[in-house]
């Protein structure tokens, strides 16, 4: 059984766990949650990369001092203990320093140490004897660098810190549309302080996704987590207790506007994950802003949006006018004239990946502009960009609605299913616009729709 209560806890990897009427509670070190803890608290174990010890509240023998800790740790019947002093200096470092100094101290020879009514010695719970560790990949939690054809966009950048006066912001977009360069663009110029998570697969076991939450948030404030390598005591009851204590200690420790940054959020597919994120969108800190980067809106934005507290940049703004373009294509070695960037703009609808992949195509030629007048020109690897980026990440049947329907040049659900000889035909050509495939309603009653 876990010896653990609310006088008495176990801290691994930088976690603190005890009981509380009955709940189990996870607690970060270093936070104000921590220290308080600490004030109630008789005795807790400690277990990390470093070693293992007991620690133990106890009092000068006279009565007339103050409350201090000791750790204690035994190997081969020789007992260890070292001083570790009041509560407000027992930092995760010191931790980790006493449990090293421990280690070191029990594999030397010697004499048993001895100590006069030694209180005995607290087994790791069992909760935290069974993780493995959840390394955070570094670059998951730094914003990536810009592109070496980066084209500046001051006024996306306006639009961005004006729609950071509300709670969320909401970046979302096709695959290559400039999403991600956008938002490391504003976090490089941005005078907030700024966490950043680009989300992966493995964002969808929800410890993960704690963790790596934590390690963000930990290079902005060491306060709110100071480890980057940490092990999993958090089982599915527990997740959303988690999050609550990291946002009550924001709450505590910003005390200046920080910003979010969830890149590719459309990698968050399961319930556990989506649930984690929308608890984060209600219960955003007051000094916390959240900016969402993603190819498919998060589901259950509505109360947001009826609230005004979501403001959305979508594919329209994204998309290069011909400036952008003109000044792209330059830095691409490719100066076009009026026409050729005209056409350019034209054929891709200012898509920022097709104004790539076209300038590739076009190296080499002598009349650019002559060269996009053939409709029938489509780079091989404009078509394997949509086809890995886009149409892979499709279930098949999604896949052959979408190959079955491309003949058309407007769609409606009728239309759809006469073509493809199946049902469902509003229903996929609604999911298809939701999430954001090149797709956009020709009328203010989602009747018709047309391809990009």
């Amino acid at each position: 059984m876990e010896k653990v209560s609310s006088t008495a806890g176990a801290v691994c990897n930088g976690c603190l766990l005890y009981e509380q009427q009955g709940q189990k509670v996870v607690v970060l070190v270093d936070t104000p949650s921590w220290y308080a803890w600490l004030e109630t608290a008789t005795t807790f174990t400690f277990t990390g990369e470093q070693g293992t010890f007991t620690a133990h509240k106890a009092r000068a023998g006279n009565r007339r001092g103050g409350w201090y800790w000791r750790a204690y740790r035994r190997k081969r019947g020789r007992l260890s203990r070292y001083y570790l002093g009041v509560s407000t200096n027992l930092t995760l470092a010191k931790l980790c320093e006493v449990a090293r100094c421990l280690a070191a101290d029990g594999e030397s020879t010697g004499s048993s140490q001895t100590c006069e009514d030694t209180p005995p010695l607290v087994p790791v719970p069992l909760a935290f004897q069974r993780f493995t560790p959840t390394v955070i990949l570094q670059s998951s939690i730094t914003p990536p660098r810009l592109p070496v054809q980066h084209v500046a966009r001051p006024r996306l950048l306006a639009l961005l810190e004006q729609d950071l006066r509300g709670p969320v912001t909401l970046v979302s977009a096709p695959a290559g549309s400039g999403k991600t360069t956008l938002l490391t663009e504003w976090a490089a110029t941005s005078a907030r302080p700024v966490a950043w998570l680009s989300c992966e697969e493995g964002e969808n076991d929800p410890a993960r996704f704690l963790s790596s939450l934590i390690a963000a948030f930990a290079r902005v404030d060491a306060r709110l987590g100071t480890i980057t390598q940490t092990d999993r005591p958090w089982h599915s009851p527990e997740h959303e207790q988690v999050l609550t204590r990291l946002l009550n200690d924001m709450e505590c420790v910003l005390q200046h506007d920080t910003v979010l940054v969830l890149d590719d959020v459309h990698a968050l597919t399961t319930e556990a994950s989506q649930a984690l994120l929308l608890f984060l969108l209600n219960h955003l800190p007051s000094r916390l802003h959240l900016l969402i980067g993603t190819r498919v809106d998060p589901p259950k934005l509505a109360r947001l949006r009826a609230r005004q507290q979501i403001a959305e940049l979508r594919r329209e703004a994204l998309g290069f006018v011909s400036a952008e373009v003109e000044v792209f294509a330059q830095a691409m070695g490719l100066p076009l004239d009026s026409e050729a960037i005209r056409l350019l703009e034209e054929r891709t609808e200012g898509w920022i990946a097709g104004i790539q992949l076209l300038t590739l195509a076009l190296r080499g030629h002598n009349n650019p502009a002559e060269v996009l007048r053939a409709t029938s020109m489509t780079p091989r690897f404009l078509l394997d960009y949509v086809r890995e980026e886009i149409l892979m990440h499709q279930p098949p049947g999604m896949q052959r609605f979408l190959l079955r329907t491309s003949i058309l040049e407007r769609l409606s659900g009728p239309l759809c299913e006469s073509v493809t000889e199946e049902a469902g035909g509003q229903l996929k050509l609604a999911s298809l616009l939701q999430a954001n495939l090149f797709m956009s309603a020709l009328d203010a009653t989602d009747t018709w729709y047309r391809y990009h």
